[in-house]
């Protein structure tokens, strides 16, 4: 019996661990967005166009 008890206490910590895992991963967590960066650079603007047919 005191195994069955141990047993159960175990399986239901890991549920437990495990749902607030997935609360946190779902509701919690602020992504964060990666800023794209460019150089900018002063020169001509070409504008290219190709035809076929």
């Amino acid at each position: 019996m005191k195994k069955l008890s141990s047993y159960l206490i175990i399986i239901v910590l890991a549920g437990l661990i495990l749902i607030s895992f997935w609360v946190y991963q779902n509701y919690f967590r602020r992504e964060t967005t990666e800023l794209l960066q460019f150089k900018v650079a002063r020169g001509n603007l070409q504008e290219l166009i190709k035809v076929r047919g």
